[in-house]
């Protein structure tokens, strides 16, 4: 790996204001600089996940192979998504998806 995108990793802040890209039902901790580092980004996104009981909807270390329509048109999506260690794919179905 080239060292400058290790440092580049390690250092790199927000160029967009905490006011600015903060949920609007779960504003930023007061004490939180305006400007964030990733690791203090990486906080407000886990406090949010946990805030709203989040986490058992994510799927880590998984990587999403297809997001279709349902075919009958109700509005509801299948996903098609696989572990990073494994050829198995599972398909699953959501009312809604964010990317």
């Amino acid at each position: 790996m080239d060292r400058s995108v290790g440092v580049f990793r390690r250092t790199t802040v927000t160029i967009t204001s905490k006011e600015l890209i903060c949920y609007s039902d779960f504003p930023m901790p007061a004490e939180f600089p305006n400007y964030l580092h990733h690791s203090k980004y990486l906080e407000y996104i886990r406090k949010y996940a946990d805030h709203f009981h989040l986490e058992q909807y994510i799927r880590f270390e998984t990587e999403v192979v297809s997001v279709e329509p349902r075919p009958d048109g109700d509005g509801r999506w299948l996903v098609t998504s696989r572990k990073t260690d494994s050829s198995d794919t599972t398909t699953e179905l959501f009312d809604a998806v964010m990317v």
